[in-house]
C-alpha cells in the first residue's frame, strides 16, 4: 500500500508539471550542467521562448521544455522551431542549449 501510494503521488506531480495525452516528444533539450545551475526550460522562459509558436509548433503550456507539435507537413519544422529557440536562448543568456531527443533522417 505504501509503495503504491508513493507511485500515485509520483503520477499525480508528474501530471501536474508535464503535459500528457498530447503529441510531445518529452524533454527536448538537455539541462546545460556544465554552463549553469538553471534548467533548460527556465532558460527557455527567461528568453521569452515559451510562448514562440511556428508553423504548429509551441512549447507546452505544462512545461517549457516539451515540444508540442500540431502540424502534420514536416517533422523539419520541428528541428527548425528547435535551433531558432536555441539561437534566441543563447543570444539572450550566453548559454547553448543541446538537443536531448534524437533527430533522425536527412534534410
Amino acid at each position: 500500500v505504501k509503495i503504491s501510494n508513493k507511485i500515485n503521488s509520483f503520477k499525480i506531480e508528474k501530471e501536474k508539471n508535464q503535459p500528457s495525452k498530447i503529441k510531445t516528444s518529452g524533454s527536448t533539450f538537455k539541462n546545460p550542467k556544465n554552463q549553469t545551475n538553471e534548467k533548460a526550460w527556465s532558460l527557455i522562459k527567461k528568453s521569452n521562448q515559451d510562448i514562440f509558436k511556428k508553423n504548429g509548433i509551441s512549447f507546452s503550456r505544462e512545461h517549457a521544455n516539451f515540444i508540442v507539435n500540431t502540424q502534420f507537413i514536416s517533422a523539419n519544422h520541428i528541428e527548425d522551431f528547435g535551433e531558432e529557440v536555441r539561437r534566441n536562448v543563447r543570444a539572450s543568456t550566453g548559454i547553448n542549449l543541446e538537443w536531448e531527443i534524437k533527430i533522425l533522417g536527412n534534410r
